[in-house]
C-alpha cells in the first residue's frame, strides 16, 4: 500500500514540475505583461508599456490601490514619460458584444519651492484642466489616439468601440504617446506634472446595447 502511495505522489510531483516548467517557458518566450481588468463572461486585459518597458500590476508605475498608471507628463528622459506610453486593450468574448471605454485621468501639477529662496514653503499641488484639442487626441487630454483608431464619442464620458465585437479576441490600440505639459522652473520654484491614468472598459451583449446603455439606434451610423 505504501509503495502505491509513493508512486502516486511521484506522478503528482512530476506533473506539477512539468506544469511549472511549461508555464515559465511560455511567459519567458512571450514576455507579455498584462493588467487584468475583469475576468468572467468577458475577459478584459490591458497591455501597457513605455517604449520597451512593459507594465503590470507589480510595476512601480502602477498604483494597485487606485488602479492607475503613473505617467510622467513633463520629462522626456523619464522611463514613464507620456510620449513613450502605449495602451492596448484585449477583450475576449464568446458572444457578439459592444465595448465602451472610460478614461479617468488626473493631471497633477506639483510646485516645489527653493528652500534657500526668499519665500520657502511647502510644495503646492494643483489639479490641471486640459482643454479640447484636435481629433488626434483623446478628448480633454494630452494623450494621442493610436493612428488607426477612431472611436465614437457620445454626450457621456465614454468612447465607444465603433464596430461590434465578434466572438474571439479583439485588440484595441487605444493610446500611442502624448504631449508633455509645459512646466516652469526658476530661482523661486520648479514644477513637475504627473498623470494618474485609470482605464475602465465595459462590455455588453450586442442585443442589449440600446436598452441598457441608452444610445440612439442610429448612434453607430
Amino acid at each position: 500500500m505504501r509503495k502505491k502511495i509513493i508512486i502516486i505522489y511521484s506522478v503528482i510531483i512530476f506533473f506539477l514540475l512539468s506544469l511549472l516548467t511549461w508555464t515559465y517557458a511560455y511567459f519567458t518566450q512571450t514576455h507579455i505583461k498584462t493588467i487584468i481588468l475583469e475576468k468572467g463572461t468577458f475577459d478584459i486585459m490591458l497591455l501597457v508599456s513605455f517604449d520597451d518597458l512593459s507594465i503590470d500590476q507589480e510595476s512601480i508605475y502602477y498604483d494597485q490601490e487606485n488602479q492607475t498608471i503613473i505617467v510622467n507628463a513633463y520629462d522626456p528622459d523619464s522611463p514613464n514619460f507620456i510620449g513613450k506610453l502605449n495602451v492596448v486593450i484585449l477583450i475576449q468574448t464568446k458572444i457578439l458584444a459592444y465595448a465602451r471605454i472610460e478614461l479617468k485621468d488626473e493631471w497633477e501639477l506639483k510646485r516645489t519651492f527653493n528652500p534657500d529662496g526668499l519665500y520657502p514653503m511647502d510644495p503646492v499641488y494643483e489639479s490641471i484642466y486640459i482643454g479640447q484639442k484636435s481629433s488626434l487626441y483623446y478628448p480633454y487630454t494630452l494623450l494621442k489616439l493610436a493612428q488607426d483608431y477612431q472611436p465614437k464619442f457620445g454626450l457621456d464620458r465614454y468612447s465607444y468601440h465603433p464596430v461590434i465585437l465578434e466572438p474571439g479576441v479583439t485588440q484595441i490600440h487605444l493610446i500611442s504617446g502624448g504631449d508633455a505639459y509645459p512646466v516652469r522652473e526658476n530661482d523661486i520654484y520648479e514644477e513637475t506634472c504627473t498623470l494618474k491614468l485609470g482605464i475602465k472598459v465595459e462590455v455588453i451583449q450586442a442585443n442589449r446595447l440600446y436598452a441598457l446603455w441608452g444610445l440612439n439606434t442610429n448612434f453607430f451610423e
